[in-house]
């Protein structure tokens, strides 16, 4: 205003409005601007209503609807036309206080379902060098094995023989774990408040999810990536090679009417026979399965030490 020759005297209310246009990665203050300069502009610059409705209407709707059962902040966001992933984390942690009836185990998730949120591994075909995402055991656009590229049909991804791909996609893995754990040790803290989102790495000493945001901010700081999606990603990547898994999902899909069938492996090899997955992409699979299977039994997360029992009850057990 003041480059503009507009008198600003201390004191007085400035008014403004927050518009989508704005110098690339701004925050909303820096995209700021004078209603006038709105109505000046013919078109040019638009306000922008998503950040309106996510920190001016929805939290106080969300607080005023919190008493009412049935309802949550992501619930409402989907009605007033946000993205509703973005809360879903903080809706996570308010759940863990108690179970809801509307609980799901990840267990009984579809895969689809319990895996939406992980990083896809992405592998390029040797031969064509087309970049996509690793289906799996199985490829659903040649309908056979997972190891035969999407664009070209090239066994192997378009590696010379099965110890070149088996290698390939064993450093592809590898790297995406290591950045998983990278992130996970980071431990970036965020505020679940979803008007704050407030970001930090300094560590309070009673630890997150206890210590209050800031002293304007109800909020609690909670770790951007826990345990809990670490081991969603390592297990994701587990059951991408997992050939059993991968045959008994297909079997039963086929198979609606009747009962589930008990996959045991005559009948996983039998499928593989007829879905046209040779001998040696099996045991490239199975390499990786074990591989990444290891992954997983190091996090200790989804397990209970049985000495922990005996240092709660002591002898009782006995």
């Amino acid at each position: 205003m003041l480059q503009q020759n507009k008198p600003v005297n201390i004191g007085d209310h400035i008014p403004y409005v927050i518009c989508k246009q704005g110098p690339e990665g701004s925050t909303p203050p820096q995209r700021a601007y004078h209603p006038d300069e709105v109505f000046r502009s013919n078109g040019e610059l638009t306000l922008d209503y998503e950040w309106y409705l996510t920190n001016q209407i929805l939290p106080p709707i969300s607080r005023l609807c919190d008493p009412i059962e049935g309802t949550s902040t992501v619930t409402i966001s989907e009605k007033l036309g946000l993205d509703s992933s973005k809360f879903k984390q903080s809706a996570a942690n308010d759940d863990q206080a108690g179970d809801e009836w509307t609980f799901t185990p990840k267990c009984k998730m579809d895969d689809a379902e319990r895996f939406k949120d992980c990083v896809k591994v992405e592998v390029a075909c040797g031969a064509c060098s087309v970049k996509q995402p690793f289906q799996g055991c199985f490829n659903s656009t040649t309908g056979t094995s997972g190891l035969s590229c999407s664009e070209c049909g090239s066994i192997y991804l378009g590696r010379n023989n099965a110890m070149d791909c088996y290698a390939y996609l064993s450093n592809k893995t590898t790297n995406l774990v290591r950045e998983c754990l990278k992130r996970y040790y980071d431990c970036w803290l965020k505020c679940d408040d979803s008007s704050c989102n407030r970001r930090t790495m300094q560590q309070a000493v009673r630890g997150y999810g206890y210590v209050p945001c800031s002293g304007n901010c109800k909020g609690r700081m909670m770790q951007e990536y826990d345990e809990a999606s670490l081991h969603t990603q390592l297990k994701y990547l587990e059951t991408l090679f997992d050939l059993r898994n991968a045959a008994e999902k297909r079997i039963n899909a086929e198979n609606t009417d009747g009962p589930k069938e008990t996959i045991t492996d005559k009948k996983v090899d039998k499928f593989m026979q007829d879905m046209g997955v040779p001998e040696d992409h099996k045991e490239v699979l199975k390499l990786l399965n074990i591989h990444l299977k290891n992954n997983l039994t190091w996090n200790s997360y989804n397990y209970v030490k049985p000495s922990l029992w005996t240092a709660v009850f002591g002898k009782v057990l006995k």
